[in-house]
């Protein structure tokens, strides 16, 4: 669990260190700023995939590069400048100096700068934290303010007798926005979409409906934000009838790199596929009540046609 001082670092960088186009951070550019603080390079290409394939595959470093002229663009520098500007999170001294003990130096071959290089999984906690960090931030700085993104709730407090099996015994949940003593909105962060990350969230999901069900609060939406950019694992994701929606840090990304697919363009229309900024601004839509639902008029109109193709038993699946 990051300590306070770690939150507020991050948060500081945020609204300082970074470049705005509006030279402030507004709700439109939040995505810049979060990566600029979480993104990094890796074999001369951003991070976008793993390493392996970015070393290897050229589709994905020629995508990685087109990622990398769009950053830029927005950013308003040149391409080979944007690794001056990302980052930032492991390069502020309470992570950099833990890096140097353990990490390695290399030289980026594009931009000729030489970088710290964490060991497998060293990245990993800070990068989770920092995105569960910033998308609370940005919830609680232009979300619905009825409501309390509470970050690394306690299961148990509010799915009391709650177990999740292979985990934790004190499970926590990344954030959970409540209102009225009503559990809300469950939001899973999860930087990567590989299997082995997301197993987590589909096993958690599960055991909340089972325990939303005793407390007869069957209208909480379970949402995962990621900043996952590969279709075929996205699609996965969207596979899984008990996530209500997918939440990806800047869509147009994957729009721009050539990765969306057609179940992806589906659940653009359907509102199960969200930009952040989109889905900060629903949460504006949300009711706090036992009748909540948190898709615009306009979905719920498309959900009640898709419905009258729907079997009883399926809607009931689906939580219609």
């Amino acid at each position: 669990m990051p300590s306070s001082e770690d939150r507020q670092l991050i948060i500081r960088a945020f609204n300082e260190d970074c470049i705005w186009p509006a030279n402030e951070p507004t709700l439109k550019d939040a995505w810049l700023g979060i990566y600029q603080l979480l993104l990094w390079y890796e074999h001369g290409y951003i991070h976008i995939r793993e390493a392996n394939d970015l070393q290897r595959n050229k589709t994905w470093q020629r995508r990685a590069t087109e990622a990398e002229a769009y950053m830029a663009t927005a950013l308003n520098v040149k391409p080979t400048e944007l690794a001056t500007h990302v980052d930032r999170m492991m390069q502020l001294p309470r992570w950099r100096d833990a890096l140097h003990s353990k990490a390695t130096t290399a030289t980026c071959p594009h931009c000729g700068l030489d970088f710290l290089l964490p060991k497998k999984g060293q990245r990993n906690n800070p990068l989770g934290n920092g995105l569960r960090i910033l998308t609370a931030e940005v919830l609680r700085r232009w979300g619905d303010s009825r409501f309390t993104y509470e970050e690394e709730a306690s299961a148990a407090t509010w799915f009391p007798g709650i177990t999740m099996p292979g985990r934790s015994l004190k499970p926590k949940i990344d954030i959970l926005a409540h209102a009225d003593k009503r559990v809300r909105v469950i939001i899973s962060c999860k930087w990567s979409g590989r299997h082995d990350r997301m197993s987590d969230v589909t096993n958690e999901c599960q055991q909340y409906r089972q325990a939303s069900a005793q407390q007869q609060n069957m209208n909480f939406q379970h949402f995962v934000v990621t900043n996952e950019l590969d279709g075929q694992r996205t699609d996965k994701i969207l596979n899984q009838p008990c996530i209500d929606g997918l939440v990806m840090v800047h869509l147009p990304v994957a729009q721009k790199i050539g990765t969306m697919t057609p179940m992806m363009e589906r659940n653009i229309m359907d509102g199960r596929l969200l930009d952040l900024s989109e889905f900060v601004e629903l949460t504006h839509t949300w009711r706090s009540g036992p009748a909540a639902d948190w898709r615009t008029p306009e979905q719920r109109t498309k959900s009640i046609a898709s419905d009258r193709s729907t079997s009883g038993e399926q809607r009931i699946r689906q939580g219609g």
